[in-house]
């Protein structure tokens, strides 16, 4: 108990600026590793290698929210409004999840096969991904943590160590031990640098935690995270299952190819995520003190920071592909914009379910995500027949935007809360939306690489003085 009231004096006086920054140093050392990969990685596999893999970290993705049964996002709620019971939350949670975890996998020794069967995936793939699943459980788990008490510092390192040592264990196994089977290198590389992290956290969770299974915590935390669950499925499907669809109609080669350039455009997704670790636990905080105006405030700045990032990263798109990429995969410039795009879209859905995380009231949440993965599955498997692989970055586009909607609805009129005004965020949509149409233009144009590249620095330096002089008017930095 004395840990974690410590822990609430030390971090109360945080700025938000101070976690943000730190967020993103993390965000940028985890993109410079993966910026580093994929040149690395597009030459050491061929597409269609490429493409499995994504498939591979697809199905991961899947099983992952079934085996977490949405637990890690009720952390920070619990931590913000009953710290005290903090010790005693984790310690209940991890003892079910060990139990219910482990009758999964029994069940699984009996219908795996069946399973990796039906989807037409290979069995040794299948428990691989499940393996990466299981590690990812106790990750996920005390990354929540460090969210919810502001250790972000230590978030940003072990985010960091993940990343790196996927990398180097992946490189070492391709080039020295698994050169003839290198779709195998990648992924044992993976599995080994999460069991490490994993191990860690495990550790780490274990030290702040009252193993106390205390039926009241796991009735909160399974009334919170269930209905999560199809919503946390349903997320990933929107975000991974159009690999599975490319692969399954036009095959590995193209699967690879749209993976990669939605790998780079993913990029405006993880920015978002970053400025969202450091933005939930300050909402909470007004939330609590009912300070509107304050959140009101902060979202109008904060639109203006992830207009200017996803600006700079569709501006800058073809510059960052042809730099990183191998030219066999040059033809995915098409849908990075595009993906960009989705990306702040997230931005503004994760504006407003926030609201309905906040009040634990998280039944529509899971219905608003299923409702925009059936939009976007019908569209994949409408128009990638007719009009190929490249579309189903419009489609993703597409759901999230149905999701943003989905989501503002339920916040504003459903649990009728005073949510941030959409008229407030229209100054950051529209600036996004006007360069977004002038870089097409100039993408036309076809100006020699020289002009081209000096009217895009141009561009982005006067829109990032727009936004820095926005930001320094304001009184209050968010």
């Amino acid at each position: 108990m004395k840990l974690h009231k410590n822990i609430i004096n030390k971090t109360t006086n945080r700025s938000f600026v101070k976690d943000s920054f730190n967020y993103l140093v993390g965000q940028i050392l985890t993109m410079g590793i993966s910026f580093l990969s994929i040149p690395i990685f597009t030459n050491l596999l061929s597409e269609g290698d490429y493409g499995k893999v994504a498939i591979v970290f697809s199905t991961t993705a899947i099983i992952s929210p079934l085996l977490m049964m949405g637990f890690h996002g009720s952390i920070v709620n619990k931590y913000v409004k009953t710290p005290e019971e903090c010790a005693s939350y984790l310690g209940t949670i991890l003892l079910f999840l060990l139990f219910s975890i482990s009758f999964i996998v029994i069940c699984l020794t009996f219908v795996g096969s069946n399973i990796a069967s039906y989807f037409s995936i290979d069995e040794k793939v299948f428990w691989a991904s499940v393996i990466s699943s299981i590690l990812m459980v106790p990750i996920l788990l005390y990354n929540s943590y460090m969210v919810a008490i502001k250790r972000s510092k230590e978030f940003v390192f072990l985010s960091f160590l993940t990343k790196a040592l996927a990398f180097l264990l992946s490189v070492g196994l391709i080039l020295y031990f698994l050169n003839d089977h290198r779709f195998w290198g990648r992924i044992f590389g993976q599995i080994g640098g999460l069991f490490i992290v994993a191990t860690w956290s495990i550790f780490k969770l274990i030290k702040n935690s009252e193993f106390k299974f205390i039926k009241k915590h796991l009735v909160f935390g399974l009334q919170f995270g269930l209905p999560l669950i199809p919503h946390s499925l349903s997320g990933v499907i929107l975000a991974d299952f159009d690999k599975i669809i490319i692969n399954d109609l036009t095959g590995d080669r193209n699967t690879g190819i749209y993976s990669i350039g939605y790998n780079i455009g993913t990029i405006m997704f993880i920015i978002v995520s970053s400025l969202n670790q450091a933005w939930v636990p300050r909402f909470y905080e007004n939330m609590k003190k009912k300070s509107v105006i304050a959140i009101e405030k902060m979202a109008i700045q904060y639109s203006l920071v992830v207009s200017l990032f996803a600006v700079f990263l569709i501006f800058f798109s073809r510059e960052i592909l042809l730099i990183l990429v191998n030219e066999r995969f040059y033809s995915a410039i098409s849908i990075v914009p595009i993906i960009v795009l989705s990306g702040y879209e997230v931005f503004l859905y994760t504006l407003y379910v926030n609201y309905a995380f906040y009040k634990a009231n998280t039944k529509l949440i899971a219905l608003n995500t299923i409702i925009a993965v059936c939009v976007n599955l019908r569209l994949n498997y409408s128009l990638i027949p007719i009009y190929g692989y490249e579309v189903a970055a419009i489609t993703t586009l597409i759901s999230y935007f149905v999701l943003f909607l989905l989501h503002f609805i339920n916040a504003k009129y459903v649990l009728k809360m005073d949510v941030v005004k959409l008229i407030k965020l229209v100054p950051a949509t529209l600036l996004l939306i006007s360069f977004t149409i002038l870089f097409y233009f100039l993408e036309f144009l076809s100006f020699s690489f020289g002009v081209n590249l000096f009217i895009k620095i141009l561009i982005i330096g006067s829109m990032t003085g727009f936004v820095a002089k926005a930001l320094f008017k304001s009184k209050k930095s968010i």
